[in-house]
């Protein structure tokens, strides 16, 4: 038992950091036109490095500080949104006439 959850465990790590890695590569070749295998190449080293660096404290650190940037963004997004097309009652509205907010049909 103590294997097969062994072997598990480190099947999903590879697995995740195989997502992780491909993710940001795609959008860098898309981007700045760099191949997918310098893009993979290099987030794993710099990644590599700054965790040897700063350690879990630092990763931890930058995980929350992109957590709270992220979340700004979207707050931004949708003030943006609701601004540009005229408020929340008015927004509500126009998808309500459009049937935008059946949900269960």
């Amino acid at each position: 038992m103590r294997w097969l959850a062994s072997a598990t465990f480190i099947l999903q790590q590879t697995t995740l950091i195989g997502v992780i890695l491909y993710a940001p590569s795609i959008a860098l070749e898309a981007f700045l036109g760099l191949p997918v295998w310098i893009s993979i190449l290099g987030i794993g080293v710099c990644g590599t490095i700054y965790t040897s660096i700063g350690g879990l404290k630092a990763v931890v650190w930058t995980d929350a500080f992109q957590f709270f940037m992220m979340l700004a963004g979207m707050t931004a997004i949708v003030i943006k949104g609701f601004s540009t097309s005229g408020g929340v009652t008015k927004s509500f509205q126009v998808a309500w006439d459009d049937g935008r907010l059946t949900f269960i049909e």
